[in-house]
């Protein structure tokens, strides 16, 4: 009996030329991915508090906890996009940690100047890098683990 004969295609390592990627592109990349995920969750998110602002104004109560629901669920929405896009990038990317990092804060700074450019420069919009950065290097430590490497 023959040896198995495979395509080409098929044995080529990805990983290798994957890991040939000039950083910049991992960057982008990862703040891509960060800002394509933040979008439905953020959404998701206005849309649960605004449900609570109205059964809130209905019912007279829930002062404190509009408040924290508010606060919470679009931190949440950010802290989830950016989890997952340094996962990814901890995963595939060249130099995880610190690629997740700079990803986070550009995705952060994007829809940061579209809030700025909507509603006015606030700069307590600018907690979001502050949540968004430890999110996105832990998703990468979590991803270079799964990867079997050291990020």
């Amino acid at each position: 009996m023959s040896a198995k004969r495979r395509l080409p295609v098929l044995q080529s390592n990805d990983d290798d030329d994957a890991r040939r990627r000039p950083r910049w592109e991992w960057i982008g990349f990862g703040a891509v991915a960060m800002t394509v995920t933040w979008l439905p969750l953020a959404g998701l998110a206005v849309l649960v508090v605004s449900k609570l602002s109205g059964r809130a104004t209905s019912s007279g109560e829930g002062g404190e906890s509009m408040r924290a629901a508010i606060l919470a669920l679009p931190a949440t929405s950010i802290l989830l996009a950016c989890l997952m896009g340094g996962y990814l990038l901890g995963r595939w990317g060249k130099r995880g940690r610190g690629d997740a990092a700079l990803a986070a804060g550009c995705a952060m700074l994007f829809g940061i100047g579209l809030a700025w450019m909507r509603f006015g420069v606030r700069w307590e919009e600018l907690i979001a890098v502050v949540v968004a950065v430890p999110a996105a290097v832990l998703g990468a430590s979590l991803g270079g683990r799964r990867a079997g490497g050291v990020v």
